[in-house]
């Protein structure tokens, strides 16, 4: 459950989107550097290929239908009565 303030409860199961996004782009950038050294190339460039552009716009459908899964969960969850509203969990110093 998540909410996009620290100290609030969180609203939904799972990371926010913008958590998602960035843990995504972490990848991608580590996958880019491996295929950069393996190739001789910057990461720069290798940021700049169509494989990369093509793997960054795909990951940001993948997000989006996650965190519409996530909702699904949550929704679900909250109908069975296993979670109740405000139920949510309080994150300190922690992203979502």
């Amino acid at each position: 459950m998540q909410s996009g303030q620290e100290g609030q409860p969180l609203e939904m199961l799972g990371m926010a989107e913008e958590s998602l996004l960035a843990y995504a782009e972490t990848l991608v950038e580590e996958g880019a550097r491996l295929a950069a050294e393996a190739r001789g190339a910057s990461l720069e460039e290798e940021l700049e290929t169509p494989s990369v552009i093509n793997t960054r716009l795909t990951l940001q459908y993948v997000v989006k239908l996650l965190v519409a899964n996530n909702a699904y969960f949550t929704n679900h969850l909250l109908e069975l009565g296993v979670l109740r509203t405000g139920d949510g969990v309080i994150l300190q110093n922690e992203e979502r």
